[in-house]
C-alpha cells in the first residue's frame, strides 16, 4: 500500500498521454483518409452488433462522419494537453459507440484504446508539458502518485503474459501454427527449402511464446532490464514490418520502455527515483483508490479466461477470443461460405452468396465466427418476414480453414438457424473441431 502512494516522477505519463493522442489521432484520421470509416459504418448493408447491444443504432452519413471528426479532435486534445478531462471523455464515450456498432472491426488496439482513456481520465496526466499549464487551467508538478505509473506497468505486464499463455497450445507448440502460415507470406522465406524453414518456423513460435511468457520477469529484473528492453525492441520491430501488427508494436514497445527504463533512459530523460515521501491524499482517497484498483486488475485478469466456460476450442468458435490479448494466436480462411433461405409452404429455396450482402471484412470474419453466422441467419430471416414470408427455415454451409486444418463444416448444414438464438457464452451451433494435419 505504500508504494502505491509513494511520489513518482510524472514525465512517463505525459509521454505515454502524448503517444496515446498521437496514436488515437493518426487511427481515426486514418480510417477516413483510406476508406475504413465509410466502408465499415455508411456503405455497409448491415452490422453485427455485439451481445446484448443490438439496440445501438447506426447514425446517417452526416453523424458518422461527425463522430470521427470529433473524435480526431479529441484525441488532438489529449496529445496535446488542451481541456485534458474533456478530451479523454469525448473520446471515450465516441469511440466506444464506434466500438459497438460492428464486431467484425474488433482490434486488440481497439480495446485497448478504451481502457488507455479510461485509466488517463483518472490520473493528472495534463499536468506536465500540456497546454493547460500554459494556460494557467492547472498547475503543474513534477510528481504523481506512483499507482499513476504501476497501474500501466501491470496492464504491459498482463497483455505479454496473457499473450504468451494463449501461445502454450498444441497448434503453436507442436505444429508452429499459425506462424508457419505467416512466415510463407513473407517474399524471403519463400526460396528456402522445406526442412530449413520448419526449423525457422518451430524457431520462431517457441521464441514467440517463451518471450511472451518471459519478458515481464526480465523486464522488472534490475540485471537484465535492458537487455530485455534491447530484445523487445529488436521483437516489436520485426513483428511492425513482417507481421502487420502495425502501431500496437510501436506503442506497445515504446511504453515498455518508459515505463520500464533502464539506467541510459533515466539519465536522459531526467527521471528521479520513487520518493518515500507519501502522496498527500485523505485515508478516505486511499481507500477508494484501492478499491478502484483491485476491481479494474480483477476484471482485466478475470476477462481472458472466459472461455472456459464455452467447453470448446476457443479458436475454433471464437467464444472468449475478444478481450484476451490471444495476439496471433489463429488464422482462419473461408473456404466457402453459402445461406439457404426455405419458405416450408411452398418448399421454395433461394441460395444466398454472404458477399452479395456483407463487405469483405465483414464476409472474412464471418465465415470464421458461429455467432456472426448466428446474426447473418437472424438478419435474412429479418430480410424474408419484410418480403412477406411468415416462416422461413435459414441454413449455412461455412466451410472454414483453422490453422492449416483441411477445410470443414463450421456449423451443421442440415441445422435451421433461426431456431437458435444467441448466447454471451455459450456456443450452440458449432461442430467439432478435427485435429490438424501433422506435417
Amino acid at each position: 500500500m505504500q508504494m502505491l502512494f509513494q511520489k513518482a516522477d510524472i514525465k512517463p505519463l505525459a509521454i505515454v498521454r502524448i503517444l496515446i493522442g498521437a496514436w488515437f489521432f493518426i487511427d481515426c484520421v486514418g480510417m477516413m483518409l483510406i476508406g475504413w470509416m465509410q466502408d465499415a459504418y455508411i456503405h455497409a448493408e448491415m452490422n453485427f452488433r455485439y451481445y446484448g447491444f443490438e439496440w445501438v443504432p447506426r447514425l446517417p452519413p452526416a453523424g458518422m462522419y461527425a463522430v470521427f471528426i470529433l473524435l480526431s479532435i479529441a484525441a488532438l486534445g489529449i496529445m496535446l494537453g488542451y481541456r485534458y478531462r474533456l478530451a479523454v471523455v469525448t473520446f471515450f464515450v465516441c469511440f466506444l459507440y464506434v466500438f459497438l456498432l460492428d464486431i467484425v472491426y474488433d482490434l486488440n488496439k481497439f480495446y485497448l484504446f478504451l481502457i488507455l482513456t479510461f485509466l488517463l481520465y483518472f490520473m493528472d496526466a495534463h499536468r506536465f508539458w500540456s497546454l493547460d499549464v500554459k494556460r494557467g487551467q492547472v498547475t503543474e508538478q513534477r510528481e504523481v502518485p506512483r499507482w499513476n505509473i504501476l497501474i500501466f506497468q501491470a496492464l504491459l505486464v498482463m497483455i505479454y503474459f496473457y499473450s504468451g499463455i494463449a501461445k502454450v497450445n498444441p497448434d503453436w507448440a507442436l505444429h508452429a501454427q499459425p506462424l508457419k502460415l505467416f512466415l510463407r507470406d513473407i517474399s524471403y522465406f519463400r526460396g528456402i527449402d522445406e526442412e530449413t524453414f520448419m526449423v525457422i518456423a518451430y524457431a520462431y513460435s517457441w521464441g514467440g511464446m517463451l518471450f511472451d511468457l518471459f519478458i515481464s520477469a526480465f523486464l522488472i529484473n534490475r540485471r537484465t532490464n535492458q537487455l530485455a528492453l534491447i530484445t523487445m525492441a529488436a521483437f516489436h520491430t520485426w513483428n511492425f514490418f513482417n507481421l502487420g501488427i502495425g502501431m500496437l508494436s510501436i506503442f506497445t514497445a515504446l511504453s515498455t520502455w518508459l515505463f520500464f527504463p533502464n539506467r541510459w533512459l533515466k539519465r536522459k530523460l531526467g527521471l528521479t527515483p520513487a520518493i518515500d515521501e507519501p502522496w498527500p491524499y485523505p485515508p478516505a482517497k486511499r481507500r477508494q483508490i484501492v478499491v478502484f484498483l483491485t476491481i479494474f486488475m480483477v476484471v482485466q485478469l478475470s476477462v481472458p479466461h472466459r472461455h472456459y466456460f464455452t467447453g470448446n476450442n476457443v479458436n475454433w468458435t471464437e467464444k472468449g477470443h475478444r478481450f484476451s490479448w490471444r495476439l496471433m494466436t489463429r488464422t482462419k480462411r473461408g473456404s466457402r461460405s453459402l445461406f439457404f433461405v426455405k419458405d416450408p409452404a411452398s418448399g421454395e429455396t433461394w441460395k444466398i452468396n454472404p458477399r452479395d450482402h456483407l463487405t469483405a471484412r465483414q464476409y472474412r470474419k464471418m465465415s470464421g465466427e458461429t455467432d456472426l453466422v448466428l446474426v447473418f441467419a437472424h438478419y435474412l430471416e429479418k430480410k424474408w418476414r419484410e418480403k412477406g414470408y411468415a416462416d422461413v427455415i435459414v441454413t449455412a454451409e461455412i466451410r472454414t480453414r483453422l490453422n492449416g486444418r483441411p477445410a470443414d463444416f463450421l456449423v451443421d448444414p442440415e441445422l435451421d438457424l433461426t431456431q437458435v438464438q444467441r448466447s454471451l457464452i455459450v456456443d450452440r451451433v458449432s461442430r467439432p473441431l478435427k485435429p490438424i494435419v501433422s506435417d
